[in-house]
């Protein structure tokens, strides 16, 4: 079984255009012991992405990014990392997005207004070990 590294030594990759649920993001993670980079949108966090990808283990973005969207950055980031959990938070009901969604292996779908403990809860589900 795959040793799990504490909640200290985990880092997630936030990108979302709203200061305030990045804020929030970042903040209840950074609480919990995880480490955090984050990003307004998703041209900055592939670059973050990309000069990071062995440490992030976790992504968490907003469906709607300036630059591109979440879905592509999804993407992109599993062409290096085809296990990279991922947590895609919107205001727009999960239906509704239809296309605007990558794959749907390990992705957890949080709407927004979110509560923290929920976010974290997610987080700490995808960062699990699975057996």
């Amino acid at each position: 079984m795959p040793r799990r590294k504490s909640p200290a030594a985990e880092t997630v990759l936030i990108a979302e255009r709203q200061d305030a649920v990045r804020l929030l993001a970042c903040s209840t993670l950074q609480a919990a012991g995880y480490d955090t980079l984050e990003a307004g949108d998703g041209l900055t966090a592939w670059q973050i992405f990309s000069r990071h990808r062995d440490r992030i283990d976790c992504l968490i973005t907003g469906v709607v990014l300036p630059g591109f969207n979440g879905g592509a950055l999804v993407d992109l980031a599993r062409e290096l990392r085809p296990d990279l959990p991922v947590v895609m938070i919107s205001d727009t009901p999960h239906a509704l997005l239809g296309n605007d969604l990558p794959k749907p292996e390990r992705i957890s779908f949080l709407r927004k207004p979110f509560r923290a403990d929920d976010l974290l809860a997610i987080v700490t589900a995808l960062l699990a070990p699975r057996n």
